[in-house]
């Protein structure tokens, strides 16, 4: 009788390197003296807040006089926020 062993997969090299990426950008988030999360990536600076109620993000650009981006919604979790502010750097 054949062996029915099933087989798992990697998943395909780009999908492991945007997981790989998005891990390095969450163990990368540092918490600020007032309490929000931040971080450095690739010349922006992502800010993870909450206001009132709900979460919200921000990236400004380095050196850019562009004005900051705020997330175009609010969110119920930090972990979701944070989830969005990186899907919103790399168009995931």
């Amino acid at each position: 009788m054949p062996s029915t062993t099933t087989r798992t997969t990697a998943p395909p090299l780009h999908v492991q390197h945007a997981l790989e990426h998005r891990e390095h950008f969450e163990r990368s988030l540092r918490r600020s003296m007032k309490g929000n999360l931040w971080c450095k990536v690739d010349g922006d600076t992502v800010t993870i807040f909450r206001r009132w109620d709900k979460w919200a993000w921000c990236i400004v650009r380095e050196g850019s006089e562009a004005e900051p981006v705020f997330s175009p919604r609010k969110y119920g979790t930090e972990e979701e926020t944070v989830a969005a502010a990186w899907e919103h750097l790399y168009g995931v």
